[in-house]
């Protein structure tokens, strides 16, 4: 049996993914609702299901470490907490668990329903792919 290559997040490949998914989601957190997502969570951990690492369909944006949801941060701050960083707290568990504690250090009110609106003003562009160099290609159809 042939042993399993090392996982690397900081790789070349999961870098391009992450831009992809976070340009997709348009940098909204799928679990607490906020914007300035930069990272990106498996909806099926891995370790559930290996084949699905790499399959930009269990993948949503996140907020991750080392850089917080800012306004969630804020507020666990103001009231003596840490920093928060969304996907570290979902775990393995729901987004439902991981939203109920999200509120409970913050003390804020997360956004109910469909967290993948699309912000006014950036409707118009598409997502048309990956390039080979890694760079994620839009293209603006106009109106």
């Amino acid at each position: 049996m042939t042993p399993r290559p090392k996982r690397n997040a900081q790789g070349a490949r999961w870098r391009r993914l992450v831009a992809f998914v976070v340009n997709r989601d348009f940098g909204r957190c799928w679990i607490c609702g906020h914007w300035a997502a930069h990272s990106a969570d498996h909806l099926i951990p891995v370790t559930e299901d290996p084949s699905l690492e790499w399959d930009v369909k269990n993948l949503k944006a996140a907020h991750g470490y080392p850089k917080g949801c800012p306004d969630c941060t804020i507020a666990a701050v103001k009231r003596g907490g840490k920093p928060v960083y969304c996907n570290e707290i979902r775990q393995y568990g729901s987004v439902e668990r991981a939203r109920r504690k999200i509120e409970e250090r913050t003390g804020l009110r997360l956004p109910i329903g469909d967290t993948a609106t699309v912000p006014e003003g950036r409707d118009c562009w598409l997502l048309t792919g990956i390039a080979p160099d890694g760079y994620v290609m839009l293209m603006f159809p106009g109106r």
